[in-house]
Protein backbone atom coordinates (compact mmCIF):
# COMPACT_ATOMS: atom_id res chain seq x y z
CA UNK A 1 0.00 0.00 0.00
CA UNK A 2 1.46 3.36 -1.18
CA UNK A 3 1.63 6.34 1.51
CA UNK A 4 -0.60 8.39 -0.38
CA UNK A 5 -3.68 5.73 0.01
CA UNK A 6 -3.64 6.19 3.30
CA UNK A 7 -5.18 10.09 3.23
CA UNK A 8 -8.58 10.57 1.95
CA UNK A 9 -9.97 11.09 -1.38
CA UNK A 10 -10.04 14.43 -1.82
CA UNK A 11 -6.33 14.80 0.03
CA UNK A 12 -5.07 12.07 -2.26
CA UNK A 13 -6.80 14.25 -5.39
CA UNK A 14 -5.37 17.12 -4.13
CA UNK A 15 -1.57 15.63 -4.29
CA UNK A 16 -1.95 14.16 -7.25
CA UNK A 17 -3.42 17.46 -9.15
CA UNK A 18 -0.47 19.01 -7.46
CA UNK A 19 1.87 16.85 -8.46
CA UNK A 20 0.81 16.98 -12.38
CA UNK A 21 0.98 20.51 -12.48
CA UNK A 22 4.81 20.68 -11.05
CA UNK A 23 4.97 17.63 -13.39
CA UNK A 24 3.78 19.66 -16.57
CA UNK A 25 5.45 23.02 -15.27
CA UNK A 26 8.92 21.24 -15.23
CA UNK A 27 8.30 19.35 -18.34
CA UNK A 28 7.79 22.54 -20.17
CA UNK A 29 10.71 24.62 -19.48
CA UNK A 30 13.00 25.29 -21.70
CA UNK A 31 16.90 23.54 -21.21
CA UNK A 32 18.71 25.47 -19.27
CA UNK A 33 16.28 26.20 -16.57
CA UNK A 34 15.18 22.38 -16.55
CA UNK A 35 18.89 21.99 -15.55
CA UNK A 36 18.68 24.73 -12.78
CA UNK A 37 15.99 23.10 -10.66
CA UNK A 38 17.81 20.42 -9.61
CA UNK A 39 20.50 22.80 -7.87
CA UNK A 40 17.50 25.43 -6.95
CA UNK A 41 15.87 22.16 -5.53
CA UNK A 42 18.66 21.03 -3.40
CA UNK A 43 19.36 24.91 -1.80
CA UNK A 44 15.99 25.10 -1.13
CA UNK A 45 15.77 21.85 0.65
CA UNK A 46 19.08 23.09 2.72
CA UNK A 47 17.70 26.18 3.56
CA UNK A 48 14.76 24.98 4.96
CA UNK A 49 17.02 22.31 7.29
CA UNK A 50 19.16 25.32 8.61
CA UNK A 51 15.52 27.17 9.37
CA UNK A 52 13.94 23.94 11.24
CA UNK A 53 17.71 23.47 12.69
CA UNK A 54 16.78 26.39 15.11
CA UNK A 55 13.80 23.94 16.85
CA UNK A 56 16.94 21.52 18.38
CA UNK A 57 21.04 22.53 18.89
CA UNK A 58 21.94 19.22 17.91
CA UNK A 59 20.71 20.11 14.26
CA UNK A 60 22.10 23.19 14.24
CA UNK A 61 25.12 21.61 15.58
CA UNK A 62 25.50 19.31 13.07
CA UNK A 63 24.28 22.19 9.99
CA UNK A 64 27.46 24.08 11.53
CA UNK A 65 30.04 21.72 11.38
CA UNK A 66 28.56 20.19 7.73
CA UNK A 67 27.15 22.72 5.77
CA UNK A 68 29.73 25.76 6.23
CA UNK A 69 33.05 25.89 5.14
CA UNK A 70 35.38 26.92 7.84
CA UNK A 71 38.49 28.51 6.39
CA UNK A 72 41.09 27.29 8.66
CA UNK A 73 40.19 23.69 8.95
CA UNK A 74 40.76 20.56 6.65
CA UNK A 75 39.58 17.97 9.22
CA UNK A 76 36.16 18.00 6.84
CA UNK A 77 37.11 18.22 3.27
CA UNK A 78 33.34 17.72 2.04
CA UNK A 79 32.33 20.64 3.58
CA UNK A 80 33.59 22.65 0.82
CA UNK A 81 31.21 20.98 -1.50
CA UNK A 82 28.45 21.03 1.11
CA UNK A 83 28.36 24.85 1.49
CA UNK A 84 27.75 25.71 -1.78
CA UNK A 85 24.59 24.78 -1.50
CA UNK A 86 24.32 26.01 1.79
CA UNK A 87 22.17 29.25 2.56
CA UNK A 88 20.79 30.15 6.30
CA UNK A 89 19.29 33.78 5.61
CA UNK A 90 16.34 34.41 3.54
CA UNK A 91 18.13 37.39 1.48
CA UNK A 92 20.78 35.32 0.98
CA UNK A 93 19.16 32.59 -0.20
CA UNK A 94 16.68 34.23 -2.44
CA UNK A 95 19.46 36.69 -4.13
CA UNK A 96 21.42 33.63 -5.42
CA UNK A 97 18.68 31.55 -6.69
CA UNK A 98 17.41 34.63 -9.11
CA UNK A 99 20.66 34.88 -10.29
CA UNK A 100 21.07 30.97 -10.39
CA UNK A 101 17.91 31.16 -12.55
CA UNK A 102 18.52 34.12 -14.88
CA UNK A 103 22.40 33.22 -15.75
CA UNK A 104 22.03 29.42 -15.42
CA UNK A 105 20.48 28.83 -19.12
CA UNK A 106 22.67 31.37 -20.77
CA UNK A 107 25.42 29.20 -19.60
CA UNK A 108 24.12 26.13 -20.62
CA UNK A 109 23.60 27.18 -24.07
CA UNK A 110 27.60 27.14 -24.35
CA UNK A 111 27.86 23.63 -24.94
CA UNK A 112 25.71 23.99 -28.21
CA UNK A 113 27.53 26.54 -29.34
CA UNK A 114 30.99 25.40 -28.54
CA UNK A 115 30.17 21.95 -30.46
CA UNK A 116 28.94 23.61 -33.67
CA UNK A 117 32.19 25.70 -33.63
CA UNK A 118 34.04 22.58 -32.64
CA UNK A 119 32.26 20.96 -35.41
CA UNK A 120 33.14 23.43 -38.17
CA UNK A 121 36.60 23.86 -37.45
CA UNK A 122 36.83 20.04 -37.89
CA UNK A 123 36.33 20.71 -42.00
CA UNK A 124 32.37 19.87 -41.87
CA UNK A 125 33.35 16.57 -40.67
CA UNK A 126 31.52 14.35 -38.48
CA UNK A 127 31.48 15.07 -34.99
CA UNK A 128 33.46 12.19 -32.94
CA UNK A 129 31.02 12.35 -30.16
CA UNK A 130 27.07 12.89 -30.53
CA UNK A 131 25.85 16.45 -29.64
CA UNK A 132 25.14 16.59 -26.02
CA UNK A 133 21.17 16.23 -25.51
CA UNK A 134 21.30 16.65 -22.40
CA UNK A 135 23.60 19.43 -21.25
CA UNK A 136 22.96 19.54 -17.56
CA UNK A 137 25.69 17.62 -16.72
CA UNK A 138 27.70 20.20 -18.25
CA UNK A 139 26.41 22.94 -16.01
CA UNK A 140 26.22 20.55 -12.59
CA UNK A 141 30.71 20.41 -13.66
CA UNK A 142 30.94 24.08 -14.52
CA UNK A 143 29.06 25.18 -10.95
CA UNK A 144 30.66 22.83 -9.21
CA UNK A 145 34.49 23.72 -10.26
CA UNK A 146 33.41 27.45 -9.66
CA UNK A 147 32.19 26.81 -6.30
CA UNK A 148 35.18 24.66 -5.44
CA UNK A 149 37.70 26.92 -6.87
CA UNK A 150 35.86 30.11 -5.43
CA UNK A 151 36.20 28.21 -1.23
CA UNK A 152 39.63 27.44 -2.18
CA UNK A 153 41.06 31.14 -2.94
CA UNK A 154 38.22 32.36 -0.34
CA UNK A 155 40.79 29.53 2.04
CA UNK A 156 43.65 31.47 0.76
CA UNK A 157 42.88 35.24 0.92
CA UNK A 158 41.73 34.31 4.81
CA UNK A 159 45.03 32.81 5.60
CA UNK A 160 46.86 36.20 4.10
CA UNK A 161 44.61 38.07 5.98
CA UNK A 162 45.19 36.80 9.24
CA UNK A 163 48.68 36.43 8.97
CA UNK A 164 48.32 40.09 8.28
CA UNK A 165 45.94 40.98 11.59
CA UNK A 166 48.39 39.06 13.77
CA UNK A 167 51.25 40.73 12.49
CA UNK A 168 49.65 43.50 13.68
CA UNK A 169 48.11 42.63 16.97
CA UNK A 170 51.51 41.30 18.07
CA UNK A 171 52.55 44.74 16.96
CA UNK A 172 49.81 46.52 19.47
CA UNK A 173 49.15 44.19 22.48
CA UNK A 174 47.06 46.19 23.94
CA UNK A 175 44.41 46.89 20.77
CA UNK A 176 41.16 44.54 22.02
CA UNK A 177 39.39 44.99 18.99
CA UNK A 178 42.07 44.50 16.87
CA UNK A 179 42.22 40.88 18.72
CA UNK A 180 38.77 40.48 18.72
CA UNK A 181 39.02 40.35 14.56
CA UNK A 182 41.94 37.95 14.77
CA UNK A 183 39.75 35.45 16.90
CA UNK A 184 36.70 36.28 14.45
CA UNK A 185 39.20 35.29 11.20
CA UNK A 186 40.36 31.84 12.76
CA UNK A 187 36.54 30.93 13.50
CA UNK A 188 35.67 32.33 10.08
CA UNK A 189 33.03 30.32 7.88
CA UNK A 190 31.36 30.73 4.51
CA UNK A 191 28.61 29.08 3.09
CA UNK A 192 26.41 30.04 0.01
CA UNK A 193 26.84 29.45 -4.04
CA UNK A 194 27.55 32.72 -5.12
CA UNK A 195 31.01 31.86 -6.40
CA UNK A 196 28.99 29.01 -8.15
CA UNK A 197 26.96 31.54 -9.68
CA UNK A 198 29.43 33.75 -10.46
CA UNK A 199 31.69 31.07 -12.63
CA UNK A 200 27.81 30.61 -14.43
CA UNK A 201 28.32 33.82 -14.96
CA UNK A 202 31.45 34.39 -16.28
CA UNK A 203 31.03 31.62 -18.72
CA UNK A 204 28.02 33.47 -20.18
CA UNK A 205 29.68 36.66 -20.15
CA UNK A 206 32.90 35.33 -21.68
CA UNK A 207 30.84 33.99 -24.36
CA UNK A 208 28.39 36.56 -25.25
CA UNK A 209 30.13 39.67 -23.79
CA UNK A 210 32.20 39.55 -26.89
CA UNK A 211 30.70 38.58 -29.92
CA UNK A 212 29.88 40.53 -33.22
CA UNK A 213 25.69 40.92 -31.20
CA UNK A 214 26.99 41.71 -27.26
CA UNK A 215 24.65 44.40 -27.29
CA UNK A 216 21.91 42.04 -27.26
CA UNK A 217 22.59 40.06 -24.07
CA UNK A 218 22.40 42.81 -21.41
CA UNK A 219 21.96 42.13 -17.67
CA UNK A 220 19.69 44.22 -15.32
CA UNK A 221 20.25 45.19 -11.38
CA UNK A 222 17.98 44.40 -8.99
CA UNK A 223 15.97 47.73 -7.97
CA UNK A 224 16.78 49.39 -10.61
CA UNK A 225 15.17 50.75 -13.92
CA UNK A 226 15.51 48.16 -17.00
CA UNK A 227 17.08 51.44 -19.11
CA UNK A 228 19.95 51.18 -16.46
CA UNK A 229 21.20 47.58 -17.42
CA UNK A 230 24.32 46.95 -19.19
CA UNK A 231 25.73 44.49 -21.31
CA UNK A 232 26.53 41.48 -20.02
CA UNK A 233 30.59 41.84 -20.33
CA UNK A 234 30.22 45.11 -18.87
CA UNK A 235 27.94 44.07 -16.10
CA UNK A 236 30.47 41.38 -15.79
CA UNK A 237 33.55 43.60 -15.51
CA UNK A 238 31.60 45.79 -13.09
CA UNK A 239 30.89 43.55 -10.48
CA UNK A 240 34.58 42.02 -10.94
CA UNK A 241 35.85 45.56 -10.75
CA UNK A 242 33.54 46.29 -7.04
CA UNK A 243 34.92 42.54 -5.51
CA UNK A 244 38.33 43.40 -6.34
CA UNK A 245 38.21 46.90 -4.95
CA UNK A 246 36.40 45.84 -1.93
CA UNK A 247 38.89 42.70 -1.32
CA UNK A 248 42.21 45.27 -1.81
CA UNK A 249 40.62 47.91 0.62
CA UNK A 250 39.47 45.49 3.37
CA UNK A 251 35.59 45.96 2.73
CA UNK A 252 33.91 43.52 3.43
CA UNK A 253 30.11 42.57 2.75
CA UNK A 254 30.65 39.65 0.84
CA UNK A 255 32.77 36.84 0.36
CA UNK A 256 34.73 39.00 -2.77
CA UNK A 257 37.35 36.34 -2.43
CA UNK A 258 35.11 33.51 -3.31
CA UNK A 259 32.87 35.79 -6.07
CA UNK A 260 36.64 36.40 -7.83
CA UNK A 261 37.82 32.80 -7.36
CA UNK A 262 34.53 31.82 -8.93
CA UNK A 263 34.45 34.20 -11.57
CA UNK A 264 38.08 33.04 -12.98
CA UNK A 265 36.93 29.59 -12.56
CA UNK A 266 33.64 30.31 -14.99
CA UNK A 267 35.85 32.18 -17.41
CA UNK A 268 38.78 29.51 -17.81
CA UNK A 269 35.83 27.10 -18.32
CA UNK A 270 34.54 28.68 -21.30
CA UNK A 271 37.84 29.28 -22.77
CA UNK A 272 39.59 26.37 -22.52
CA UNK A 273 38.49 23.76 -19.87
CA UNK A 274 35.11 22.95 -21.95
CA UNK A 275 36.65 22.35 -25.08
CA UNK A 276 40.29 21.18 -24.38
CA UNK A 277 38.86 18.67 -21.62
CA UNK A 278 34.89 18.17 -20.91
CA UNK A 279 34.64 17.89 -24.85
CA UNK A 280 37.29 15.32 -25.64
CA UNK A 281 37.01 13.67 -22.66
CA UNK A 282 33.39 13.00 -24.25
CA UNK A 283 34.34 12.22 -27.50
CA UNK A 284 36.58 9.02 -25.72
CA UNK A 285 33.40 8.24 -23.38
CA UNK A 286 31.48 8.19 -26.55
CA UNK A 287 33.89 5.91 -28.44
CA UNK A 288 34.48 3.48 -25.50
CA UNK A 289 30.37 2.96 -25.70
CA UNK A 290 30.38 2.45 -29.32
CA UNK A 291 33.50 -0.03 -29.38
CA UNK A 292 31.66 -1.97 -26.62
CA UNK A 293 28.25 -2.40 -28.80
CA UNK A 294 29.88 -3.15 -31.32
CA UNK A 295 31.54 -6.43 -29.56
CA UNK A 296 28.12 -6.89 -28.25
CA UNK A 297 26.96 -7.05 -31.47
CA UNK A 298 29.38 -9.36 -32.74
CA UNK A 299 28.97 -11.63 -29.19
CA UNK A 300 25.19 -12.29 -30.32
CA UNK A 301 26.12 -12.59 -33.88
CA UNK A 302 28.52 -15.31 -32.68
CA UNK A 303 26.06 -16.78 -30.18
CA UNK A 304 23.45 -17.06 -32.95
CA UNK A 305 25.80 -18.60 -35.64
CA UNK A 306 26.49 -21.13 -33.11
CA UNK A 307 23.09 -22.32 -32.06
CA UNK A 308 22.39 -22.18 -35.87
CA UNK A 309 25.49 -24.76 -36.57
CA UNK A 310 24.39 -27.02 -32.94
CA UNK A 311 20.49 -27.56 -34.38
CA UNK A 312 22.04 -28.37 -37.99
CA UNK A 313 24.41 -30.97 -36.66
CA UNK A 314 27.43 -29.21 -38.34
CA UNK A 315 30.93 -28.42 -37.17
CA UNK A 316 31.59 -24.29 -38.19
CA UNK A 317 33.95 -23.77 -40.66
CA UNK A 318 36.79 -21.21 -40.39
CA UNK A 319 35.07 -19.07 -43.02
CA UNK A 320 31.67 -18.82 -41.33
CA UNK A 321 33.46 -17.45 -37.91
CA UNK A 322 32.63 -14.01 -37.11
Amino acid sequence: MSAISRFSDDTRQLVSRNYLWAAEWYLNLPTGKMAVVPIVALNTAIFLSWNLSALRPSWRIFMYRNFTDMHHSWRRPWTVYMASFSHSSLMHFGFNQYAMWSVGAAALALGTQEQIDRSKAAGGQAPKAPPETDLKYQLWAAFLTAAVCGSSVSRVSSKISLVRLMRRALASPQDLALHRKVQENVMGRSLGSSAGVYGLFAAAAVQYGTGPDAGWHRIGFIGLPAEWSLPMGQGFLLLCCFDAICLITGFRFFDHAAHLGGAAAGALWALWIQGKVWIPVREWWAKGEMSQRVTQQGDGRQEALRSVVQDSGREPSEGRRI
